[in-house]
């Protein structure tokens, strides 16, 4: 049984809501973790309009809009965190959405971009990560609060994560996670017609400001090297890694 101690994979921005809902505050930020720095804020939540398909059913969700939107935003943070430089990963909790986010992203030219789900990305990283959570009707298993762990912290510089939330609110880890990005001014409501333009309708609400962008030459060289220091404890309660 382990509980982590230092955590050195994701900016601080990135942990501060798992490590208070989660982990008691009880994890340490390496001080390196400072250093993951984009010009983009580390930590932003996209609440969209779209509504799942109409044909899902047995758990078998997809939101082909949604899809779309993400690989266009996975091509336009191109030209902010270089994918030359920088990993990037999309992650859904849906098995269907997974093939409908592929298909978006071999469209927009990023087949490389890693889709899968929360289980197959369980003990991975990325530089930077986009959830996609698809579901708007009905709860499932976005109520599990291990997997929502999971994925929130598979990033290490720029978390993004993307969804229509309103029937979230009910579930108590998803309504804390939502109202701790409002406080933060981290929760941004878009516009059906926001993937138009995503320069002028996304990227200036998720920017951050001067005082924390690293320019690209910084983001391409940093060679911060991640890793998890573990601890036995005497809690009988596995903690997600």
């Amino acid at each position: 049984i382990f509980s982590l101690q230092t955590q050195y994979r994701m900016h601080p921005e990135i942990c501060k809501w798992p490590n208070s809902y989660f982990y008691k505050n009880e994890l340490i930020d390496d001080a390196k973790t400072h250093q993951f720095k984009t010009p983009l804020k580390p930590f932003s939540v996209l609440n969209l309009t779209y509504t799942q398909n109409d044909n899902c059913h047995r758990g078998q969700i997809a939101n082909e809009l949604e899809a779309q939107f993400v690989a266009r935003l996975v091509k336009t943070l191109d030209g902010y965190i270089p994918m030359k430089y920088n990993t990037y990963g999309v992650i859904t909790p849906y098995a269907q959405q997974r093939v409908a986010l592929e298909k978006a992203m071999r469209t927009a030219g990023y087949s490389n971009v890693m889709v899968n789900t929360i289980d197959s990305y369980q003990g991975m990283e990325r530089d930077v990560i986009i959830i996609s959570n698809a579901r708007t009707t009905g709860i499932g298993f976005l109520a599990n609060y291990q997997r929502l762990n999971v994925a929130l912290t598979r990033p290490k510089k720029c978390l993004i994560l993307c969804g229509n939330f309103k029937n979230l609110e009910a579930v108590p880890a998803w309504r804390s996670l939502l109202s701790s990005a409002r406080e933060r001014k981290l929760y941004h409501e878009l516009s059906p017609n926001c993937m138009d333009d995503m320069h002028r309708t996304v990227i200036p609400k998720i920017k951050a400001s001067k005082a924390n962008t690293a320019t690209t030459e910084a983001t391409a060289t940093a060679t911060t090297t991640t890793k998890e220091v573990t601890t036995v404890a005497t809690t009988t309660k596995q903690s997600e890694q």
